[in-house]
């Protein structure tokens, strides 16, 4: 894409929904049965909300309009309107308080189909996996029988499969989605033809927690806190590929966005270990040191700074990624499980030297980019699409064919596109969406 500038830039924010706020980041206290939510850019705008029992985890639907999060201890998940920061009533009736979506027993991991549809939810504690309706918010099926406590839940990168980590079983079990979703009775899958029960299951050690898929889906990497190992998973072909050695109880795996590292929390221990995406090796020169009960980490969509959740110590760690021991806390409630940040919006919007090249940051979320251009105003519905979307995620310039005037105010705002969702366009010094004249087609 060849992208020019005005009088001023903007940046615009992905978020598939417009209202959403971006940039949010959703922290579950599971002792203190509370979320934090901040701006991941402005700690000080922050509330404290309550939710369920024992808040585990969250997750949140790719176009950021939802955030569900596990309310382990009372067998619920919390819907939150990423809009206003508050949790949904999820039938409608505000006489009979806020309900929220019952699941199995101790519910926890949480995994949102590619398709925005479908929410799939472990229940370590009835050793299934509920199948809830996004658009109903309801349970329409149970995965029965998927292993000795399902703990957390990852979908492939394709969207076909979903595996489990069993925290009984030491084992990894495999769902098909679409079965999960028509026929949930058969979704589990075998990793081995032939095979039943137990030898379906692919082993991964004691303890075992977590799964996370590379980005190009080919590898799988387990975490398990007992055993103190991390596995190496092919994903197509079942098989062990190696098993990693890490102190400290590793519990979670996180892919930084430009997909070449791994980070491993470490609950138990004081440091992070980092494994090389493309050898699956750890890379010791890059472990990070001082961190302490380390649990659930999310990124910055360029990939410049991670977040950490301090199980014990009830904050969180912001670490910058160039230099690690550069680092900001964020104080939470009671025990925080993990860390969500919303979609990022586009960083760094800037003229170039030529004084006719606008250029940003490469954000790692986005698969193209769309550039709005006002001329005149930058009020809050007056921009009109300049560009057409650049299949090359990776080309951040843009140079306009078509300048204003000389003399003319123009502006300009940049908004991410992920598939076929566009970002917003941000908001006016006010507070206001910017809202567009024209919408750039997919």
């Amino acid at each position: 894409m060849r992208a020019a500038l005005g009088a001023s830039l903007l940046a615009g924010t992905f978020c598939g929904v417009p209202q959403a706020r971006a940039q949010d980041a959703y922290i579950p206290n599971q002792g203190s049965d509370n979320m934090t939510i901040v701006n991941s850019r402005n700690f000080s705008d922050r509330i404290t909300v309550s939710v369920g029992h024992e808040p585990h985890e969250s997750a949140a639907t790719h176009d950021a309009r939802y955030v569900f999060v596990s309310n382990r201890g009372a067998g619920t998940i919390s819907v939150f309107d990423t809009a206003t920061r508050t949790e949904l009533d999820t039938d409608g009736n505000p006489a009979n308080g806020t309900t929220r979506i019952v699941v199995g027993l101790q519910p926890h991991g949480l995994a949102v189909t590619a398709d925005d549809r479908y929410l799939l939810v472990t229940n370590d504690g009835s050793n299934d996996v509920s199948v809830v309706s996004i658009a109903g918010f309801q349970v329409i099926g149970t995965v029965p029988a998927v292993g000795s406590g399902p703990h957390m839940i990852a979908i492939t990168p394709d969207g076909r499969e979903a595996w489990t980590g069993n925290i009984g079983g030491g084992d990894v079990s495999i769902l098909d989605v679409a079965k999960a979703i028509a026929d949930p009775a058969h979704a589990v899958l075998c990793a081995t033809p032939g095979g039943s029960g137990s030898a379906c299951r692919i082993p991964s050690g004691l303890g075992t927690e977590s799964v996370t898929f590379t980005q190009d889906g080919k590898i799988a990497y387990v975490a398990a806190g007992t055993s103190g190992t991390v596995t190496v998973i092919d994903v197509r072909t079942r098989q062990v590929v190696r098993t990693l050695s890490i102190a400290g109880q590793p519990l979670r795996v996180a892919i930084r966005p430009d997909g070449r590292r791994a980070y491993v929390s470490q609950f138990s221990g004081t440091s992070m270990a980092v494994i090389d995406t493309a050898t699956s090796l750890i890379v010791p020169g890059e472990q990070i040191t001082g961190v302490v009960d380390s649990l659930g980490m999310d990124f910055y969509a360029e990939g410049t700074s991670m977040f950490v959740g301090n199980f014990d110590s009830s904050m969180v760690t912001v670490i910058k990624l160039a230099d690690t021991s550069a680092r900001q806390f964020i104080s939470t409630g009671s025990e925080p499980d993990s860390a969500l940040l919303l979609p990022e919006e586009v960083r760094g919007v800037r003229i170039g030297s030529d004084r006719v090249t606008l250029t940003w940051d490469r954000q790692y979320l986005a698969t193209a980019y769309h550039v709005y251009r006002t001329v005149g105003t930058v009020a809050e519905s007056s921009f009109q699409c300049a560009s057409a979307p650049d299949p090359d995620s990776s080309d951040t310039t843009y140079v306009d064919p078509d300048l204003p005037a000389l003399g003319q105010l123009f502006a300009y705002t940049v908004a991410i596109v992920q598939g076929t969702r566009q970002g917003i366009l941000g908001y006016t010094s006010t507070g206001v969406l910017r809202q567009e004249a024209t919408i750039c087609s997919p």
